[in-house]
């Protein structure tokens, strides 16, 4: 079985003392963006991060949208030419993928572009020019884009991006340089690149500007990938890709008899020699 097998096997008994939620927001696609975003932040209810760390603002949302009703798992040794992320419209536990090759700022991005495909119930495969297939359709091209418009409305309320660029507001020709853009998408955990969709949104750059300087964005990525490459432990590599939530389902089932020692370790996909280290690392209380 697959992780969403396992997980809706393990919580869907009645007497089960754990249970999935219905994801209970559906979107519109005619559905203003901002208004859109404000539906998904009451919703997602956004977590407070006060550190600077992208991890830690990744890894906040990723348990916020877990706690929603959907599960979050990131893929290994997948090249960002194919993939950013992909999700897959089951109901319940809808399913997120995301690549864990890109930066974690670009992650976050990708994270709530897919929570926005899961939410209008339409599953997506999304590359590097976050269109969908058929991707010269102008219905694709805008989906793809409308999903950029909420995600960013969702990390980077309007409000906020207004305070944090001061007097710049008024300047509907401002030239952002990429320092500009990563001072200002620090406090918000998300990358440069998202924060220039935020301010094309608001109508403070343009998306000319932003489709010229797109490459060199992706360029930057590669060069990230490439200097962070084999950073991740074994057992934090599996703890990402199969997501925490996961594991500790799988865990308390095994606690409470309903799981043997043999399907343990096939479901967390280590050995049973290796589970404990797992379980300790997760932070799931043995």
């Amino acid at each position: 079985m697959g992780q969403r097998e396992v997980m809706l096997a393990l919580t869907s008994t009645d007497d089960s003392e754990e249970r999935i939620p219905d994801v209970s927001l559906i979107l519109d696609l005619h559905t203003n963006s901002e208004k859109a975003a404000q539906s998904v932040r009451e919703w997602l209810v956004p977590p407070t991060v006060r550190s600077t760390n992208p991890y830690d603002h990744l890894n906040a949302w990723i348990n916020q949208v877990e706690e929603r009703g959907i599960l979050v798992t990131q893929m290994s040794d997948v090249p960002m030419e194919e993939a950013r992320g992909f999700s897959l419209g089951l109901y319940p536990l809808p399913v997120i993928a995301i690549n864990g090759a890109e930066p974690p700022r670009g992650r976050l991005f990708t994270l709530l572009h897919e929570v926005v495909h899961i939410l209008l119930h339409r599953s997506a495969l999304c590359d590097l020019e976050d269109t969908c297939a058929p991707s010269a359709e102008p219905e694709g091209r805008h989906l793809e884009w409308y999903c950029n418009s909420v995600a960013a409305a969702v990390l980077m309320p309007r409000n906020a991006v207004m305070e944090a660029i001061g007097d710049r507001k008024d300047d509907r020709d401002a030239n952002w340089t990429d320092d500009d853009l990563r001072a200002l998408a620090s406090s918000f955990g998300v990358s440069a690149e998202a924060m220039l969709v935020r301010l094309v949104t608001l109508d403070l750059a343009s998306r000319e500007d932003y489709r010229a300087r797109r490459p060199a964005f992706l360029a930057q990525y590669r060069a990230q990938r490439g200097a962070s490459a084999g950073f991740l432990s074994y057992y934090n590599k599996q703890i990402r890709n199969m997501s925490r939530r996961y594991i500790g389902v799988v865990w308390r089932a095994y606690e409470r008899g309903e799981v043997s020692d043999p399907d343990l370790s096939t479901y967390v996909n280590t050995k049973p020699e290796n589970v404990p280290k797992l379980i300790e690392k997760a932070g799931i209380a043995q």
